[in-house]
This record gives C-alpha cells, sequence and structure tokens, in this order.
C-alpha cells in the first residue's frame, strides 16, 4: 500500500487469463501500511491508523485488462475504482469488487476486503497516566466549547479553555479551580443533567496546568501545533452521578417511550434500553418501525419510528405526526400503558414545523398529557466523503442558528429538550463508523463468559441465539442520553 502526493498514471495491465480475478495495486492517501503485505493473491488485510485520521483516499487497479476494479463502499453512482472513505473510531471495513467487464453485466469475480482500525483517544490517555499521578495537585480545570478545526461560533474562543473564564455566570462554580475541588463539588449534584446539563454544553477537562491551560510547552491550545484536544485531556464528567437503574425501571413502570427519529435516536434507544434492561438482546440497524416490549419485565414499552425516510420521494413521505400516530398504535397493540413518552431528535433535519405538527397531533387526539422530549442538532455531515453531500462552515453555522431556534420554541411550548449540538461538535472527531459522521455509538456483541459458553454447548442448536447480548458504546452518546433519561423520569415525577 503507497502514498500518493501526486497524481499516478493507471498502471499497464495484463490478458493473462489466470489473473483474471487479482488486484494489481492498492493506493492510499495518507499512507496506511497493510497487514500483511500486499499481495494480489491475498484478499484479507488489516490497518490500524491514528485518531487523528478521519478520512483516506483509496484508489483500487486491477491486474487484468478485461477487469475492472470499485470500492463498494463508495456510493456516487459511477461504481468508483477511487474515493474518500470516512473512518470512524474502531474498525472500518472496505470491500473492493473485482467485476469482469466482458459481459454485458459486470460480474464480481472476486472481493479484498481491508479492515482499518481507528485508534480512540484511549489509546493516548495511556501514555498521560504517570504524567496525572506525578503532577496531580497541579491539574486545573479546562473545557473545551469547540474545536479549532471546526470553528463555528467565529466570536467564541476555540480550544481548551480555563474553567473559570466560561463558568463565572454560574453560581457556585466561580471558585472552582483544580480538578479535584471540581468533582467534589458535583458530588453534591443529586441529578446531575437537569440540574446542570446546560454545562454540557462545554466538555469538562482536566489538564497539566501550565501558564493558563498550556499543555505542555510550546503547545499552546488554538496554536497551530496543537489544533484540537488529544485524549489525555479528556474526562467526562462523574459517571457515578448517572441515575440509578432501580431509580429508572421504577419510574418508567408502565410507560410507553416512543422514539421517532434517524439513528441518532436510535443509539439513545438502544443505550436507553441496555441501562434499563440491564442487556441489550436486540438490536438492529432498522429504517422502519419496531417496537420491543419485553423490558423492564414487561412493564415498559418502546418504540422506534425512522424519520425521515430520505429515500422516498416527497409524495411518499409520512409527515412526522403521521409517523407518530402509527407508531403509537402498534405499541398500544402489543401493551396498553397508562403514559407516553415521546422522544424526537434527528442530526440536521429537524425543525420547530416538525415539533408543531406533533402538538397538532397531540391536541387533536386529546393527548395533551404526553411527554415530549426534543433532542437538538448534531456535528456531522462534515467531511469530505465521496458520494456524500458536504457542509460547508457556513452551513455548519447556520445548523447552529437551526439549533437555538428549534430549542428556544421548544422550550417556548413547555417541552423537554436536550440539546447535543455544541457537545458534539466541540468532539466532532469522535464519530464512528458511517458515511455521514454523524454517529456517536456503536454497537457491538458481547463475548460470551467461559460459564456461558459451556452452557451453550449443553444446549440445543437453536438456543444460542437467544443468549446474545449486546454493548453500546460511546462516551458522547452516553452523554446525552443519559441527559435524554433525566428529562423522561423528570416528566414521568410531574
Amino acid at each position: 500500500m503507497c502514498d500518493v502526493t501526486g497524481s499516478p498514471k493507471e498502471p499497464s495491465c495484463f490478458k493473462d487469463p489466470s489473473r483474471l480475478g487479482e488486484l494489481k495495486s492498492i493506493v492510499t492517501h495518507p499512507y496506511l501500511q497493510l497487514y500483511p503485505e500486499f499481495s494480489p493473491l491475498n484478499t484479507d488485510y488489516q490497518v490500524w491508523t491514528d485518531y487523528s485520521n478521519t478520512v483516506v483516499n483509496i484508489r483500487v487497479f486491477p491486474e487484468h485488462c478485461q477487469t475492472r476494479a470499485r470500492l463498494a463502499e463508495v456510493d456516487d453512482g459511477n461504481r468508483s475504482s477511487s474515493g474518500n472513505l470516512s473512518l470512524g473510531l474502531g474498525e472500518n471495513t472496505v470491500h473492493i469488487k473485482v467485476e469482469n467487464t466482458r459481459e454485458s453485466r459486470p460480474v464480481t469475480i472476486a472481493t479484498y476486503r481491508i479492515s482499518i482500525y481507528r485508534r480512540s483517544r484511549d489509546a493516548l490517555m495511556e501514555r498521560s497516566r504517570d504524567v496525572d499521578l506525578m503532577h496531580r495537585n497541579q491539574m486545573r480545570v479546562c473545557a473545551l466549547k469547540q474545536d479549532c478545526a471546526l470553528r463555528y461560533l467565529p466570536e467564541e474562543p476555540c480550544g481548551l479553555i480555563p474553567w473559570t473564564k466560561l463558568a463565572k455566570e454560574e453560581r457556585g462554580y466561580r471558585s472552582i479551580v483544580t480538578w479535584d475541588q471540581f468533582l467534589a463539588s458535583q458530588a453534591n449534584i443529586v441529578v446531575l443533567w437537569s440540574v446542570a446539563g446546560a454545562l454540557f454544553k462545554l466538555w469538562q477537562l482536566r489538564v497539566l496546568y501550565l501558564e493558563g491551560c498550556r499543555l505542555a510547552p510550546g503547545i499552546v491550545s488554538g496554536s497551530k501545533a496543537f489544533p484540537g484536544p488529544t485524549p489525555a485531556m479528556l474526562q467526562r464528567k462523574a459517571v457515578r452521578l448517572f441515575l440509578h437503574r432501580k431509580r429508572i425501571q421504577k419510574l418508567k413502570s408502565d410507560v410507553s417511550v416512543l422514539f421517532i427519529g434517524d439513528s441518532t435516536n436510535r443509539g439513545i434507544l438502544n443505550y436507553i434500553t441496555k441501562r434499563l434492561n440491564g442487556s441489550l438482546l436486540q438490536w438492529d440497524k432498522t429504517h422502519t418501525m419496531r417496537v420491543y416490549s419485553a423490558l423492564n419485565h414487561g412493564r415498559t414499552v418502546f418504540g422506534f419510528a425512522y424519520y425521515p425516510q430520505f429515500w422516498l420521494d416527497s409524495r411518499s413521505k409520512p409527515s412526522i405526526d403521521v409517523a407518530f400516530a402509527k407508531l403509537r398504535k402498534r405499541a398500544q397493540a402489543v401493551s396498553k400503558q397508562s403514559e407516553t413518552v415521546l422522544v424526537v431528535g434527528g442530526v440536521h433535519w429537524l425543525t420547530s414545523r416538525h415539533v408543531q405538527a406533533l402538538q397538532a397531533r397531540l391536541d387533536r387526539e386529546g393527548l395533551k398529557n404526553v411527554t415530549v422530549v426534543v433532542k437538538g442538532l448534531g456535528a456531522g455531515f462534515h467531511q469530505p466523503v465521496t458520494g456524500v453531500y458536504q457542509l460547508s462552515l457556513a452551513d455548519q453555522r447556520k445548523m447552529y442558528s437551526s439549533n437555538k431556534e428549534l430549542l428556544s420554541y421548544s422550550r417556548s411550548q413547555g417541552l423537554h429538550t436536550v440539546d447535543t449540538f455544541s457537545m458534539t461538535m466541540a468532539r466532532f472527531r469522535d464519530f464512528g463508523q458511517g458515511k455521514c459522521a454523524c454517529h456517536f455509538h456503536r454497537v457491538s456483541a458481547d463475548r460470551p463468559s467461559v460459564l456461558e459458553k459451556l452452557s451453550l454447548r449443553t444446549s440445543s442448536a437453536h438456543v444460542p441465539s437467544a443468549h446474545a447480548q449486546y454493548s453500546v458504546h460511546g462516551e458522547i452518546n452516553a452523554a446525552y442520553s443519559e441527559m435524554v433519561i433525566n428529562r423522561i423520569c423528570l416528566g414521568h415525577d410531574q
């Protein structure tokens, strides 16, 4: 795998029939080292790349003159042999199809696979542990409001900012300087997100305090040498302050929680299911409608409707209030719950008009006691990925204004809100796999324990699928999912 800095000519091809299904070369920019080393006879490769590498350009060339190679993940309608691909945290899979062009319709005769593993912030965090322990008394609290590489608030500072400068208006925070003081102050907050949810627009960080939030000699926030925060500086606020699962179970008994939105809302549903149930037994990337009834010992029903269905033409797309009515009807057919909670949210499409349509439907059907939680907009579509529309910086700034208008209207109507825009934009590089760079969660199958493996071996062939469990990864998704949990529980209390 070689690095390309210019525009190389396509290599010559062969007419030897024995090379019909082979690749001649794979070219990347920036340079990625294949393991094992590239050979036309080997079709499976692995690559490890740094956290900072979020996009890779790949070009592929076939050996035989009557074949062509294309990137299956590039969806530009041209069956392209080159393109920019988004690299989410963790594993990213690239499939290269070698097709026979001698037929009237191309036929795939070989498939190469590259598994690209992008390291997380945690990989760098290991290097700083000794420094943290040695200089704990020098740790000061800093915050990250926006990354200097995606400065959507031109009048606001970017990079790491001393927390005292940003928290002067917040009662009780003015005297907090050290990281230990900050954590101690959080111990007095029973429900973190409902009391200080707004503060999560800023990510609290602990850093080695050298000359006003300086990270190391010669590396200052916002400089070219340091374009953004590194994993070593990031520490999410006090997971121990999340609501206990037993309290969540109590508050969510006899409730239908209906989620309407795109895959970001589905990530919240998966996370809350895991928190509520203690396990996630069902998982799929549904783009239709699902109802999950076996939750909280059968006392809670979750429903999900994917919205909007972008692939449908305008005449076939249902309105959001119709989608809600269909989902509620399906949930009621499974189990009649006494209360309903509606969680609506998306990356960029949600506006106050959608909220107004839902309110009108609730009024018409006499459902004025439904608790409505509006999740704000989020980071996404900021990368130059082939076949995917990229928002300009000006567009991102418009999204910020749209998010403010959406949440302001929702609050004026007495609805619960969760602002996810700033917290995702500040850490826009922490997205997971996907072309949009907008997913901040990843679901993976849990590895069974030794005892579970022994149990499965003695069970029938159909039992293992019933034992499958999944985990939801992603600390940003976890943070705003906990905020949603608190909004739901607060509404239920009222």
